[in-house]
């Protein structure tokens, strides 16, 4: 199915594939990138979501971000140790 971009870049897609994929007016998609392709998906993003939530639960437990930093040396030690039998001295 062909679809031709407007001089203000809009893009019209057929009645066809919006009754088919149930596509109603002024819904909000995401485009994407795909080597040479235009992926546009009407699944929202759950990126902004997630750090929403993540932010709310740092807040909420006091941590910070430097804590998490001041963390990593210790974290990968323990994978290394658990995941590849590593100890670190």
């Amino acid at each position: 199915m062909k679809i031709k971009i407007r001089k203000r870049g809009q893009l019209t897609v057929p009645k066809q594939l919006r009754d088919q994929l149930g596509l109603l007016e002024n819904q909000s998609f995401n485009a994407y990138s795909v080597g040479s392709a235009l992926v546009i998906s009407k699944r929202p993003s759950i990126v902004k979501e997630l750090q929403d939530t993540v932010q709310r639960e740092l807040i909420d437990r006091g941590v910070t971000l430097q804590d998490m930093l001041d963390d990593i040396p210790k974290i990968r030690a323990e994978y290394n140790a658990e995941k590849y039998g590593i100890k670190e001295t």
